[in-house]
């Protein structure tokens, strides 16, 4: 039950996190897809993105070549102007991330007790975002930024602290 009183479907949580997770693998993609490989320069970035282009004929990718997944396979993991290939690391990510998430939520919820979803779904989320963008990149010799670094040292140490903290305290919420 949840504090609210009402009843929370484990299933739908699931479907949740992994809709989320789907939706979010596609983010995942342009934060890798926009960081510079190693000797280049960082051009525009996330803070001042760009329309999601082609890297072969530099085309604009139309809003329904972005569905996460389905676009790829439809267009056979190539450009739909060009026909340059979409690497597999796209496809890759974008299914990864919803199993993981819904994974996640599946895991949590066999704990039992609100505080541990509360408090672990936020960290482990990012802690499997930021491992879903750091292997890619240190895959394809890109140059993260070096903050990015330490936000993955804090993020899964945050999520280390929480989950000691709760195991101490019995989980319950």
């Amino acid at each position: 039950m949840h504090p609210s009183g009402e009843s929370v479907s484990t299933p739908a949580w699931i479907a949740l996190a992994a809709l989320a997770g789907w939706l979010w693998g596609s983010f995942l993609n342009t934060v890798v897809d926009r960081t510079p490989r190693r000797g280049e320069t960082a051009a525009g970035g996330l803070l001042h993105p760009a329309r999601s282009r082609c890297p072969g004929c530099g085309q604009g990718v139309r809003w329904f070549d972005l569905v996460p997944v389905w676009s790829y396979l439809r267009l056979g993991g190539r450009c739909a102007s060009c026909g340059a290939e979409i690497g597999r690391r796209t496809l890759a990510v974008e299914c990864a991330t919803p199993l993981l998430f819904a994974g996640y939520a599946w895991a949590l919820s066999q704990v039992g007790g609100y505080a541990i979803w509360g408090a672990l779904l936020g960290f482990g989320y990012a802690a499997l975002s930021w491992l879903l963008v750091a292997v890619p990149l240190l895959a394809e010799g890109r140059q993260p930024h070096p903050g990015f670094v330490a936000l993955g040292v804090g993020l899964v140490g945050a999520l280390m602290v929480t989950a000691l903290a709760l195991a101490l305290l019995g989980g319950s919420g």
